[in-house]
C-alpha cells in the first residue's frame, strides 16, 4: 500500500467538527485581541470535487495575507469504518495510485483555468482604470501654466 503525503493542503473541517474537537478554536490569540475586526473563521467550501469510485480530489480556493488567490488539492479515499461512519484516508493501494493521480491532474487543470480567468479579469480591470485616468484627468500638468499658445519659428 502507498501513502500520499499532503501537499499545500488547507482543508477546513466543518465548524461543528471543530467545536467538538477544539472547543476553544474561536478564542482569539494575543495578536488578535487588540484587533477590532471580526476574527471568527468562515467555512471554506470546495470549488470542485472529482470522483472515481471511492477516490476523490477536492479543489480549494484560498487567499494569502496579501489577498492573492491560490488553489490547493486534497486527494482522499472514502471508506466506511466499523461503526458504519464514512471516513477519509490519504493511503492508496497500488491500483488506486494511478487513478488518484488522474483525479489530481483534472483538479490541477481546473485550477490553471481559474488562474488564467483571474489573470485576464485583473488585466481588464487595470486597463479600464488606466483608460479612465486618461479620460477624466482634464488638462495635463505640463500645459497648466501656459496662458497663450506659442508659435516659434
Amino acid at each position: 500500500m502507498f501513502t500520499v503525503r499532503s501537499f499545500a493542503c488547507r482543508v477546513q473541517p466543518p465548524l461543528e467538527q471543530l467545536s467538538e474537537t477544539f472547543p476553544n478554536h474561536l478564542t482569539p490569540t494575543k495578536e488578535q485581541k487588540g484587533l477590532s475586526m471580526d476574527t471568527t473563521p468562515t467555512p471554506n467550501k470546495p470549488l470542485a470535487t472529482y470522483r472515481d469510485g471511492k477516490l476523490k480530489a477536492t479543489l480549494w480556493q484560498n487567499e494569502n495575507r496579501e489577498g492573492d488567490t491560490y488553489y490547493t488539492v486534497n486527494l482522499a479515499k472514502v471508506y466506511e469504518d466499523r461503526n458504519g461512519k464514512l471516513q477519509e484516508t490519504s493511503s492508496f493501494s497500488d491500483t488506486e495510485v494511478l487513478r488518484v493521480t488522474e483525479l489530481g491532474k483534472e483538479a490541477r487543470t481546473h485550477a490553471l483555468h481559474l488562474k488564467r480567468e483571474h489573470s485576464l479579469e485583473r488585466k481588464q480591470q487595470q486597463s479600464q482604470e488606466r483608460n479612465s485616468d486618461r479620460r477624466g484627468g482634464g488638462t495635463p500638468d505640463r500645459f497648466q501654466n501656459r496662458s497663450e499658445p506659442r508659435m516659434e519659428r
